[in-house]
């Protein structure tokens, strides 16, 4: 996916795809983080206390 992904997004590839992970990449299409699981139980729990919506670029810069 891309970074500009939303994270709705990533959510539905991962969990609802059955996926365990999916890869980040730029604009070149180099590899630039990866979104799993334990990433979006980080999200859920940020959303659960209001953080507004974010974007894939902005959860891989936390990790």
């Amino acid at each position: 996916m891309k970074q500009d992904t939303l994270i709705r997004d990533s959510v539905q590839k991962i969990l609802k795809r059955g996926f365990k992970y999916v890869p980040v990449v730029d604009q070149n299409k180099h590899l630039v983080g990866i979104v799993t699981r334990a990433t979006l139980v980080d999200i859920v729990y940020d959303s659960i206390w209001g953080e507004e919506e974010n974007q894939v670029a902005e959860i891989v810069e936390m990790f």
